[in-house]
């Protein structure tokens, strides 16, 4: 067996999560390794990014630590040729095997799930264990569990769903009924309503099963569920299988059972004419239970069908005449969060995560001084980064939904 000495570098950031540093402290420990406070004295130096758009955190870690080998992973961990831009291996996937074959001394580079620079392809490591993952206490009388990874559906914009293969933690409910009692919070990591999570207060729903099982949910004072777009077109055509009445009916269950609801939104693909027009939320001059809507612009991920999507089709919104236009009609509607008011945040996101090159890089870190999304346009097509728009790039990842993935990348092509 051997032994390194690992330091997580953005322990300190506020974006890492409690939950992030605390399990991987644990799996490290767990397999006979070292967590060190000292990042002089480490082996290994970790970076876990939650998304590309965390990407100056591994930045900044690299010019502090020239010497000190990197491993970047998490979530941004799918688009490793990106961030193996300034880390010298990114693990791909799941954390839990990397920890554990390197304790057996094998090869970090070898690893079929680590990309280094210039790698042709890497396998997505998938492998969770159960038993070794942790609940773990991220509030004073808070918790968080991993529940699942993946989904069942395929909606063409969810990395999720298309990176992870589904699984369900088969411990769940034990684990829940022995460690937490009901008076504690709660957060099951999942998309799912999964174990005992009646009596917490917040959890994800399906808006079709709430509908169908509305006593499933009952205990629950707060329902976060997908609508995504306005149109049963665009709702179609991406794989969510919701139609308009479903979120009628779905708003009235949620007011009969006095639940509050966050439903979450993707702006940017539709005429904004539709959003500002619908009455798709309208209805109720009670104030009581809330509606708060939680709005993104979409973004085409690289490794979902949608990868390829051509940024200047994006459209921005008028949100404020919405939010006035859709508040004056709905006593319940309360709050509004959107994520990036203007699409440029949104458009610098996307080329970033599309850059293969340090000159892509470079570009994209250009384009933050660029008046608007627009300006971005004119100086990609100019200066020869159209491909950064355009979405061509080759990805080495090599999932477990792949061949579906390449099918539903070909499908999207055709269909536009």
């Amino acid at each position: 067996m051997t032994s390194y000495k690992f330091y997580l570098a953005n322990r300190y950031v506020k974006k890492i999560t409690t939950y992030t540093y605390k399990l991987l402290q644990y799996i490290v420990e767990a397999n006979g390794h070292k967590w060190l406070d000292e990042p002089e004295k480490a082996d290994f130096i970790l970076v876990s990014l939650i998304g590309t758009r965390e990407l100056n955190v591994l930045r900044t870690t690299r010019r502090k630590y020239k010497n000190k080998p990197i491993i970047a992973g998490g979530h941004a961990g799918y688009n490793p040729e990106l961030l193996a831009l300034f880390a010298d291996y990114v693990n791909v996937g799941q954390g839990f095997q990397l920890f554990s074959d390197l304790a057996f001394d094998k090869n970090i580079g070898d690893l079929p799930y680590i990309y280094t620079p210039g790698k042709r392809s890497v396998h997505t490591s998938t492998f969770i264990h159960w038993k070794l993952c942790p609940i773990i206490q991220i509030g004073e009388n808070t918790f968080s569990y991993l529940g699942s990874v993946g989904c069942e559906g395929k909606c063409a914009y969810c990395l999720t769903s298309w990176s992870n293969q589904l699984q369900i933690n088969p411990l769940l409910n034990s684990r829940i009924s022995r460690h937490i009692p009901k008076h504690l919070q709660l957060y099951v990591i999942s998309n799912y309503a999964l174990g005992d999570q009646n009596k917490r207060k917040i959890a994800d729903v399906k808006i079709k099963d709430a509908i169908a099982n509305p006593r499933k949910y009952a205990g629950i004072t707060n329902w976060r569920a997908g609508v995504e777009f306005i149109s049963p077109e665009w709702r179609r055509r991406t794989g969510k299988p919701i139609t308009d009445e479903h979120i009628r009916e779905f708003l009235a269950v949620a007011k009969k059972y006095n639940r509050q609801i966050n439903l979450f939104l993707l702006a940017g693909v539709e005429d904004p004419k539709l959003w500002l027009d619908t009455d798709l939320f309208y209805g109720d001059h009670i104030t009581k239970p809330r509606i708060n809507f939680v709005i993104n612009y979409f973004e085409p991920h690289l490794g979902t069908p949608v990868q390829n999507f051509n940024l200047t089709r994006l459209i921005e919104y008028p949100f404020r005449k919405i939010t006035y236009n859709w508040m004056s009609h709905n006593g319940r509607i309360w709050a509004w969060q959107v994520c990036d008011m203007k699409l440029k945040t949104t458009i610098l996101s996307v080329i970033t995560e599309r850059s293969r090159t340090m000159e892509d890089f470079k570009f994209t870190m250009d384009m933050k001084k660029a008046k608007d999304h627009n300006a971005i346009f004119e100086a990609a097509a100019k200066e020869g980064f159209e491909h950064l728009i355009k979405g061509k790039q080759h990805s080495a990842v090599i999932g477990p939904n792949h061949e579906a993935l390449k099918r539903a990348i070909r499908k999207w092509v055709d269909y536009e």
